[in-house]
């Protein structure tokens, strides 16, 4: 989980407060503290592009979700490595990867290939990711998306799980 300050990926300290339904966290760069719900799934969100990752990041925290981040398709597998997150929110068009390919060389990955992962793209024409399944995502977005489409989406690739 990226720390909500600095964004740091760095090792963090976290502690339950079971009669809160909380867990406390302290992020080793910055020092920060921060709180999220206990169980709340966690999801990665891929983008390139900022107003995109920051527009679906409050998205989902609205939604009850602990979200992190990653702007790039090497740094998306880093951190589905490192923080195992429930669900993979990811972006088609990476500087540095095609959201296609890289799903489904997580697919291919032992220690990623059971996260659920969902395709997103403005650019994509629906024809074009017809069948998500075929790259091992589980459904595919158009952008832009609403928070409760979003929302549901999330859900139900959760479920499916």
């Amino acid at each position: 989980m990226a720390c909500p300050r600095c964004q740091s990926d760095d090792e963090r300290f976290g502690s339950d407060v079971p009669h809160l339904s909380l867990e406390i966290w302290s992020c080793n760069a910055c020092g920060a503290s921060f709180t999220k719900p206990v169980g709340a799934p966690l999801i990665l969100n891929v983008d390139d592009r900022p107003p995109s990752l920051y527009a679906r990041s409050r998205m989902l925290r609205a939604s009850g979700f602990t979200v992190t981040a990653a702007t790039t398709g090497e740094g998306a597998r880093a951190a589905a490595l490192k923080m195992r997150p429930d669900l993979i929110l990811l972006d088609v068009h990476l500087p540095d990867a095609d959201g296609r390919t890289l799903c489904r060389e997580m697919r291919r990955d032992a220690a990623t290939r059971h996260i659920p992962v969902v395709l997103i793209s403005a650019t994509l024409a629906d024809h074009e990711v017809a069948d998500p399944a075929a790259c091992g995502a589980v459904f595919f977005l158009r952008e832009p998306v609403d928070a409760d489409t979003l929302a549901a989406t999330v859900r139900r690739a959760l479920a499916a799980a």
